[in-house]
């Protein structure tokens, strides 16, 4: 069901990603852009589909929250990396897993970028 606030967070989740420097991945075997999909200015989290081989989807969202909502029906047949640094959980949703080597990369490249929501000056 689509509310007044999913509706302010949508128009202003959109405007938000299209003016943000979001940290994704700046390394990938073949290359890196993203398009945006779905965002929270309230609290920093996103979801990005990465323009590489693929099409995987990058997420974030504040550590001790909850994976957001759209991601069980976007990401149901796929491998899903997940993992935790500076206040963030992270997920990588790909076709097929990465090996390590290859993931650890993709992360490293991943600059560090906005507090979550509880942790922003404020």
């Amino acid at each position: 069901m689509t509310t007044p606030r999913h509706i302010r967070v949508g128009r202003a989740g959109g405007h938000w990603l299209e003016r943000e420097r979001l940290p994704v991945p700046r390394w990938w075997p073949a290359g890196v852009g993203y398009e945006p999909m779905q965002g929270d200015p309230d609290t920093g989290a996103y979801s990005v589909m990465l323009r590489v081989p693929g099409a995987p989807i990058l997420g974030r969202w504040p550590s001790g929250g909850e994976l957001p909502r759209h991601w069980p029906e976007r990401t149901a047949d796929r491998q899903l990396h997940k993992w935790c640094n500076d206040g963030w959980q992270w997920a990588l949703a790909v076709d097929d897993p990465l090996p390590v080597d290859e993931l650890a990369r993709v992360v490293a490249s991943i600059r560090p970028g906005g507090a979550p929501a509880d942790k922003r000056p404020g």
